[in-house]
C-alpha cells in the first residue's frame, strides 16, 4: 500500500478507476435489489419480465450518472489544488462513494438473510442489540474500503498504460446515456387538477375529522344495538347524525380498505388491496385528500406504516403530512412520478428507502417499526393517545381548515391491551386467548372515550359546530367483507333534517368520499365509484367487497403476512364478496369456490321478487372483474354449488 500511495502522490493519476469502480458498484447494488423484489410478491408483479429489466437497467444507469456527476464536480475543485496530495485526495475521498454502496448492500444481504432464515432482523432489535449492527456496519464500511482503495488505486495505475487512459470515462458516461435513452419510460399520468369548489360564499370551511378503527364490527357497538354499554359517546354523536345502517368495507384489508375511502373507487380499479400494492400512474392523484388540498385544507393522516401509510402507497399529493413525515419529505417521489412510470419511480423509492430506513435505526435516528408485529397484532400499545394529541395541538395552532384522517389501531388484534378493563375485569391481559370477546369489547370501549375526548376538546374549542365528524372502520373482525361495520356521520348543520337520521339502504366506505364532497359544494368526480349519502336512499345496489388470497391463517389471525403467490389472472385478489339486501355472497378465487349466507343483523329485507339468483350474482361478479381488466376465462365453465354459512 505505501508504494502504491508513493506513486500515486509522485504521478497524475487519471479518474478512470473511480469511475469504473463507482459504475459497478452501482449496477452490482441494484440487481441485488431487483432480484430480492422480483423474487417476492411485490408491484411489480404485474408486469412483463422484460419490463422488469428495464427498470432495473433504467434505475442503476440513472444512479450511476448521478454519481458520475457528483465525481467530476469533484473532480474539477480538487484539479484546481496544486499540491501533489491532490491526486490522493480526489482518490481517497471519492471511494467514500462506492464503499457507501456496497457496504450498504452487505447490510440489506444481510438484514435478509437472518430475517427469512433466523425471523430477526434490523428492525426487530431494541436499542442495545442495535449497537451490534451498527459496529457492524462500521466494521464493514472500514474493510470494503481498504478493499475498494486497493482495487481502483491498482487499476489508476493499470489504465495508465493503455488506451483506456483518455477514452473510458467518455465510454461509460455515453453508454450510461444510451441505456437511460432505451429504457426511459414517461409517465402516463397527467398530474391531474381535480375537482375545485363551485361555491365561493364558503367563508369558513368545516374541519373535517374522519376517524376509523380497525377490524370494528357494528355488532359488537352499543350504537347498532349491543347489549354492552361499549360506545356510549358514539350514541350521543348518532343522535345529531346520518347513521348508515347496514354500512360494509370494500377491502377485507387495511390498505386496500383505507385506498377505496380516500379515492371512492373499488380496490379492483386501482389493484390496491394489500401491501406491496400501491397507487399507480393517474390513480395516485386521483383522492379526497387531493381535492381537499387543491380547496385550502391542510390535511393529515395519522394511522401507522407500511400498511396504511399514504406515502407508502404512493398516494401523491394528498397529505400535507402522514405518520411523521411531511409532504415536503416525500417530494421526491412526486417529482420522479412526474416525468417517469410510476413503476420506475417507485423502484426507486422502495429500494433508498429500505437501505436508509436501517440506516437511521440502527444509527439511533428513527427507528423502524416491527411490521410482523403490526399485522399480527402482537404490539402491546399503538400509541392511539399520541394522535388525539396531536390532532388537539393542530387544531389550536392553525386557523386553516384541517382535514384530519385518524386510524385507531387498538381494536385491531388478535389481542387487545387496554388502559382500563371494563369488560374484561379480572382477566390477565397477558394471557389472553385471541379475539377474547371480553378484552375486544374494552378496546372498542377505549376507542369511543378516544372519540369522546376529541368531542369535549372541539366543543372547549368552539370547533365542534364547524367540525364535520365521520366514525367507521376499514373492515370487520378478523379481516371480512361480510359483516356490517359502523358509519355514523356528524355534519355541522343540524338544523335540517338532510343530515340527521338513519340509512337503511346498505352502504359502503366507497362512499364516504362523495358525501363529503357533496356537503362542501365540490362536484363530485366522473372517476369516483360511491355515491353521496346526503341524497337520500341510494336504493338497492351490490355492494363489492374483495380481500386477500394465499396466506395463512390461524383462528383467524395472520400467521404470514406476505401472501405466498402474487400470479396472474387474480394476482392478491383471493375472494370477491357480494351484498344485496340482507344476503352476502363469495366467490374464492384461489380455489374457484362458493359461499353465501344471510348478513347478521342486517335491516334490510327483500321479497323474493327484488332477489336476484345466484346465478345473477356470480355474473355480476365476474362483470366486476372483468370491467377492472382481469381475465376470467377461467370461470366460464365454473358451476355454483351452494354452501351456506
Amino acid at each position: 500500500m505505501k508504494k502504491i500511495i508513493e506513486e500515486i502522490v509522485s504521478k497524475p493519476i487519471h479518474r478512470n478507476s473511480l469511475f469504473l469502480v463507482t459504475f459497478l458498484s452501482t449496477y452490482i447494488y441494484f440487481l441485488f435489489e431487483w432480484i430480492f423484489i422480483i423474487t417476492k410478491p411485490s408491484f411489480l408483479n404485474a408486469i412483463t419480465f422484460l419490463e422488469k429489466l428495464r427498470i432495473m437497467v433504467f434505475t442503476s444507469s440513472v444512479v450511476a450518472g448521478i454519481g458520475f456527476l457528483c465525481l467530476t464536480v469533484f473532480f474539477l475543485v480538487i484539479s484546481q489544488i496544486r499540491s501533489k496530495m491532490a491526486p490522493l485526495s480526489f482518490i481517497a475521498i471519492g471511494t467514500l462513494l462506492p464503499t457507501a454502496i456496497i457496504s450498504s448492500l452487505c447490510l440489506l444481504l444481510i438484514d435478509n438473510f437472518t430475517y427469512t432464515v433466523f425471523k430477526f432482523g434490523i428492525a426487530t432489535t431494541t436499542s442495545k442489540l442495535c449497537v451490534i449492527y451498527t459496529i457492524l456496519f462500521i466494521s464493514i464500511f472500514i474493510y470494503v474500503y481498504k478493499e475498494i482503495f486497493h482495487l481502483q488505486t491498482w487499476l489508476s495505475l493499470k489504465t495508465k498504460q493503455g488506451r483506456l487512459e483518455k477514452s473510458l470515462v467518455p465510454l461509460l458516461t455515453a453508454f450510461l446515456l444510451i441505456l437511460i435513452f432505451l429504457t426511459y419510460k414517461p409517465t402516463n399520468s397527467n398530474n391531474l387538477i381535480i375537482s375545485s369548489m363551485n361555491q365561493s360564499e364558503y367563508k369558513k370551511l368545516p374541519n373535517i375529522i374522519l376517524i376509523t378503527a380497525d377490524g370494528l364490527d357494528a355488532s359488537h357497538t352499543s350504537v347498532y344495538g349491543y347489549n354492552r354499554d361499549t360506545t356510549p359517546r358514539i350514541n350521543e354523536l348518532a343522535k345529531s347524525s346520518l347513521v348508515a345502517e347496514n354500512a360494509f368495507n370494500n377491502s377485507g384489508s387495511t390498505a386496500g380498505s383505507l385506498i377505496s375511502i380516500y379515492t371512492g373507487k373499488y380496490p379492483t380499479t386501482v389493484r390496491v388491496l394489500y401491501p406491496p400494492d400501491i397507487l399507480k400512474e393517474e390513480d395516485a392523484y386521483q383522492h379526497l385528500p387531493g381535492i381537499l388540498h387543491q380547496n385550502g385544507y391542510y390535511t393529515v393522516q395519522l394511522s401507522y406504516p407500511h400498511y396504511a401509510d399514504a406515502y407508502n402507497l404512493n398516494l401523491l399529493s394528498g397529505f400535507d403530512y402522514a405518520n411523521g413525515q411531511l409532504l415536503q419529505q416525500n417530494n421526491v417521489l412526486a417529482e420522479l412520478n412526474k416525468y417517469i412510470q410510476t413503476d420506475y419511480a417507485y423502484f426507486i423509492y422502495e429500494t433508498s428507502k429500505r437501505v436508509f430506513d436501517r440506516l437511521r435505526h440502527i444509527f439511533f435516528i428513527k427507528y423502524m417499526d416491527n411490521q410482523l408485529d403490526l399485522v399480527q397484532g402482537t404490539v402491546k400499545a399503538f400509541n392511539d393517545q399520541e394522535k388525539i394529541d396531536y390532532i388537539i395541538s393542530l387544531l389550536n395552532q392553525t386557523d386553516q381548515p384541517v382535514f384530519i384522517h385518524i386510524h385507531w389501531m387498538g381494536t385491531h388484534g388478535p389481542t387487545f391491551y387496554t388502559q382500563v378493563q371494563t369488560f374484561s375485569k379480572g382477566k390477565d391481559q397477558a394471557t389472553q386467548e385471541k379475539w377474547d370477546d371480553d378484552f375486544y369489547d374494552d378496546s372498542i370501549h377505549e376507542f369511543d372515550q378516544g372519540v369522546g375526548q376529541i368531542i369535549d376538546e372541539l366543543n372547549i374549542m368552539g370547533l365542534m359546530k364547524n367540525t364535520i365528524m365521520i366514525i367507521g372502520s376499514d373492515h370487520g373482525q378478523k379481516y371480512v367483507t361480510t359483516k356490517k361495520i359502523p358509519l355514523v356521520m356528524y355534519f355541522p348543520n343540524i338544523s335540517s333534517n338532510q343530515y340527521i337520521g338513519t340509512i337503511q339502504s346498505n352502504t359502503q366506505n366507497i362512499d364516504i368520499a362523495p358525501t363529503i364532497l357533496d356537503y362542501l359544494g365540490i362536484d363530485q368526480p366522473g372517476w369516483m365509484e360511491g355515491k353521496s349519502l346526503l341524497r337520500g336512499e341510494p336504493g338497492d345496489r351490490p355492494i363489492f367487497g374483495f380481500g386477500i388470497g394465499n396466506v395463512d391463517m390461524e383462528n383467524g389471525s395472520l400467521i404470514s403476512f406476505i401472501p405466498e403467490s402474487s400470479q396472474a389472472p387474480f394476482y392478491q385478489f383471493g375472494y370477491i364478496s357480494l351484498i344485496y339486501c340482507e344476503n352476502w355472497y363469495r366467490l374464492n378465487l384461489d380455489d374457484i369456490a362458493w359461499s353465501s349466507g344471510k348478513v347478521d343483523g342486517s335491516t334490510i329485507t327483500c321479497g323474493p321478487i327484488d332477489q336476484p339468483t345466484e346465478i345473477d350474482i356470480l355474473f355480476g361478479m365476474v362483470d366486476r372483474l372483468r370491467k377492472d381488466g382481469f381475465d376470467t376465462s377461467i370461470l366460464n365453465d365454473f358451476s355454483i354449488v351452494t354452501n351456506n354459512n
